[in-house]
């Protein structure tokens, strides 16, 4: 091949190039469409657009319903957990006063144990169960 057929078949090349980017993807079909056509179309995606804000619209308002009912039981649980909390704290109070009395009880019992009080003398004739200790003892010898 000599230098010339290269230098033609380049040339050739860049022209088709060249043609190919000035026609461009659409400059065929906006040429040929007429204006009653671009308003059928622009007609068309008004109504697609508009049956679109509807629909969003519907959802819109499903939403905020959900979300009202979904705050009316958030408060509801929110009164029921106050009244929960308060009955904790008022069965906290009154089991820390009946473990407060028990040990001011258990505190008087062991306090009256370690004296032994003269108000009430020992009954005559009063017989006395011994211990189990000491009947293990008997037994045994």
């Amino acid at each position: 091949m000599t230098r010339s057929h290269k230098i033609v078949g380049f040339v050739t090349v860049i022209l088709f190039g060249v043609y190919g980017c000035a026609k461009g993807p659409g400059d065929e079909t906006e040429k040929t469409t007429s204006p009653t056509a671009k308003v059928q179309r622009l007609e068309e995606d008004l109504r697609a657009t508009s049956a679109a804000r509807d629909q969003f619209r519907q959802k819109l308002l499903a939403a905020e319903e959900q979300q009202k009912q979904l705050k009316k039981q958030l408060d509801a649980e929110r009164v029921e957990l106050k009244s929960r909390t308060s009955e904790r704290d008022t069965i906290a109070t009154q089991y820390d006063g009946f473990r407060k009395s028990l040990k001011d009880l258990i505190n008087q019992a062991e306090g009256t144990l370690g004296t032994p009080s003269l108000a009430t003398p020992p009954q005559v004739g009063a017989t006395l169960v011994p211990l189990p200790s000491e009947t293990d003892v008997t037994q045994r010898n």
